[in-house]
């Protein structure tokens, strides 16, 4: 089970070194000059240089790659925003918490609306009750996530006046954002578990079960929802990433102050290390979350404890 973990937990540090190669390697060949939007266009050619070199922009590529890997990664340091002056790491930690009780948030209502939306419909398939759950996920999941949050605001904010359009507060603030943001999340989860759910119903445990004189509850509770959980499982994990490094379009349009709407302000005004940050931090919370799914994912999958039991009674004989 160490072995699977390790092996993973390795993986998550390859892919978030791979994600920030990648994003520093964009920033530096994007076209414009950083030195004229601080600057401005009435700069001289001297005054734009000076600007360089005090930024270390005047460096190779490979050295600053190099350098910023290694603030990154092992300074902990994301560097100083070119447009506020102030450090990035700092503004992320204060923003952090808000993009994940978004993302929590998000989650939670995934599971508790698409969960049981796949069982109404495996439970009743063909019949009328499956046929309504599948064409609510069907419209949940086709709906862009950025119009039915401007739809939301337009009809509960400024129409009826009920909640409030954006900023942060209380919970009636996260209202709009969390349904917005968990519609799509709400049908595939539906469209998983039902799935499972009938993959799991015609299994031979499940006529036996019934055969022994289980009341249908029970076999449900105790016998098909364990089992179809497992890929479920995966599908709320990945969920959750979706919601933290998708934070972008519903922190700015709800004007959250989180993570998302900190790299959009990063990308609009050219401020790398912004932007560079940004991206790290939801790199690592999506692997963060990767993560804890494959060790659930292996805790209640006794095939995975299998084959790596398998493997340490090989290397011990």
């Amino acid at each position: 089970m160490w072995k699977y973990i390790a092996n993973r937990f390795l993986w998550m540090i390859f892919v978030l070194v791979g994600t920030a190669i990648v994003i520093f390697t964009i920033m530096f060949f994007v076209p414009g000059d950083i030195t004229q939007t601080l600057l401005g266009f009435d700069a001289t050619e001297a005054e734009r240089e000076v600007l360089r070199v005090s930024l270390g922009l005047d460096k190779p590529y490979i050295v600053q790659l190099m350098r910023y890997l290694y603030n990154s990664f092992i300074k902990l340091d994301f560097g100083t925003s070119y447009v506020y002056n102030v450090p990035v790491m700092r503004e992320l930690l204060a923003r952090i918490p808000r993009t994940l009780m978004l993302g929590t948030a998000c989650i939670l209502v995934n599971a508790l609306i698409g969960i049981p939306l796949g069982m109404v419909a495996a439970l009743n398939q063909n019949k009328w009750q499956d046929t309504l759950c599948m064409v609510l996920s069907l419209l949940f999941v086709s709906i862009p996530q950025f119009w039915l949050a401007l739809q939301l605001v337009d009809i509960f904010a400024i129409r009826l006046n009920w909640l409030p359009a954006f900023g942060i507060g209380g919970i009636k603030y996260y209202i709009l954002p969390v349904i917005a943001a968990s519609m799509a999340g709400v049908a595939s989860n539906a469209r998983q578990t039902r799935s499972s759910m009938l993959e799991v119903v015609r299994a031979d445990f499940i006529v036996t079960a019934r055969a022994k004189g289980l009341k249908e509850n029970q076999v449900v509770k105790k016998h098909m929802l364990p089992n179809a959980l497992i890929p479920v499982v995966t599908g709320l994990g990945v969920g959750l990433g979706k919601s933290i490094a998708g934070s972008v379009v519903v922190e700015t349009i709800f004007t959250i102050p989180g993570v998302g709407m900190y790299l959009m302000t990063g990308i609009n005004s050219k401020d790398y290390p912004v932007v560079q940050g940004s991206v790290i931090v939801l790199a690592f919370f999506s692997a963060i979350v990767m993560l804890l799914v494959d060790i659930i994912y292996a805790m209640i999958d006794p095939r995975i404890k299998a084959q790596y039991a398998g493997r340490t009674r090989g290397m011990r004989k």
